[in-house]
């Protein structure tokens, strides 16, 4: 049995003592080490020649000893968190700054972005627009010859929306605000979280469609010059021909977009790029059509038939073989007698074998005589149109008979008449359209 004598202590099963003090005997310890270290003291101090003191006993040195202790704790602790919270903000501060930078490097990329796309929606604008002009001012064309092939199992976006801008020419409402969409990121249609890089592919899409739809356009451009060559094959002159001594200017309507600041466009502009291909191709065959205009295409005489033939021939007077340069269309005295193309009257009156003539400057080296005419309507300097009447016919000059003697001048070189005579529906058609044109 354990002893219940805990005041005298108590043996362990291995010979320990186990000594278990008593309250009293923790409190009596506690008070001799108090005693010990803080054993009462006393202050003296001096005062106007008499000595005081102050005591300061154990109880007091304590408390001021632990109101000491309570405040360095205090300050420690204090001192410690402000040390952490000082390191957590310049931590905080440094990931704000590294954010910073990194949301100015964002910004420079999107600022580079947004600039490069509007400069895309800028060109393609530009384009759009020179592509309504030509399709404007040309009187001829008829949007349905620019036509793609439609393939009704295109159902893919690209597919559909490149088709659809073709089918339209790139449809106006589609380009009106193309400007303010590319700043806002978005294009008509589109939702407002599509990303840049979608907007992109879009513009992407809607310049291969112009490239597609200018190479559409050239090839027809080409097609229709190849038609006015057949249509004045006869003549065995060419648009190249025409051309060569065409001075005329047309009216402007732009060409390829190309920044004012002479910095090259993102759609570099090569040697072969369609729209300057387009640009130079189209503007020949405005060019041919300015200079058909004087092509003497117009009927001269009312009422005839062929007397005689351009070329050799037997003279009626001699009866000997001669060169012949021009068209003997006989008729009626007094047949009205019109002007083959609009053009300035450079000579009227007599001359010489010709008789009672006339000579008419179409300009673009075309020029007309008609010859052996009873009766002129016009005088010299006077400005004709195409078809306006000139004089009537007769036989004055060296003349068998009553007759109109037609030459057809290009180059300072006579041309036979009659393949004028021709093709004069086909040109008329074109002289036509191109005055309602303009």
């Amino acid at each position: 049995m354990v002893s219940n004598d805990l005041g005298n202590g108590a043996k362990n099963k291995l010979g320990i003592d186990l000594k278990v003090k008593t309250p009293k005997q923790v409190f009596g310890s506690l008070s001799e080490f108090a005693e010990r270290w803080f054993p009462e003291r006393q202050l003296y101090f001096r005062s106007n020649g008499e000595v005081h003191f102050l005591a300061l006993s154990t109880r007091i040195q304590i408390s001021l000893v632990l109101v000491f202790l309570a405040a360095l704790t205090w300050v420690t602790v204090t001192s410690a968190n402000f040390l952490m919270r000082d390191a957590l903000l310049a931590g905080k501060e440094a990931k704000i700054q590294d954010m910073t930078a990194s949301y100015g490097s964002l910004e420079n990329e999107m600022s580079v972005l947004r600039a490069d796309i509007l400069t895309r929606a800028q060109e393609l604008e530009e384009r759009q627009r020179y592509l309504h002009q030509l399709i404007d001012q040309d009187p001829e064309l008829s949007p349905a010859q620019l036509l793609p092939e439609m393939d009704d199992q295109a159902v893919e976006e690209g597919e559909m929306l490149q088709k659809e801008s073709s089918l339209r020419i790139a449809p106006r409402p589609l380009f009106a605000g193309l400007i303010s969409t590319a700043k806002a990121a978005t294009l008509p249609g589109l939702m407002p979280s599509e990303s840049t890089d979608q907007l992109r592919r879009r513009l992407a899409l809607l310049n291969a469609s112009q490239v597609d739809f200018a190479g559409r356009f050239r090839d027809l451009t080409r097609r229709r010059m190849e038609r006015i060559n057949e249509q004045i094959a006869p003549t065995k002159l060419k648009i190249d021909d025409l051309l060569a001594l065409w001075s005329g200017n047309l009216q402007g309507v732009g060409g390829p977009f190309i920044p004012a600041d002479g910095a090259q466009p993102s759609l570099a502009l090569e040697a072969d790029d369609p729209f300057l291909l387009l640009h130079e191709d189209w503007e020949k065959l405005q060019a041919s059509y300015a200079a058909l205009q004087s092509f003497p295409a117009g009927i001269p005489a009312d009422d005839y038939y062929l007397s005689s033939r351009y070329g050799s021939r037997i003279d009626p007077f001699t009866k000997k073989r001669a060169k012949h340069y021009a068209l003997d269309l006989a008729g009626w005295p007094g047949t009205p007698i019109r002007a083959g193309a609009s053009g300035k009257v450079v000579k009227a009156g007599k001359w010489g074998a010709y008789g009672t003539m006339i000579e008419i400057d179409h300009g673009n080296g075309f020029r007309t005589r008609y010859g052996h005419m009873r009766k002129l309507t016009v005088k010299r300097g006077e400005t004709v149109t195409t078809g306006q009447q000139i004089g009537e016919m007769g036989s004055t000059g060296r003349a068998s008979s009553t007759h109109l003697h037609y030459e057809v001048w290009f180059a300072g070189k006579t041309r036979d008449p009659l393949p004028f005579i021709k093709v004069s529906d086909n040109v008329l058609k074109i002289q036509r359209r191109t005055k309602a044109s303009h």
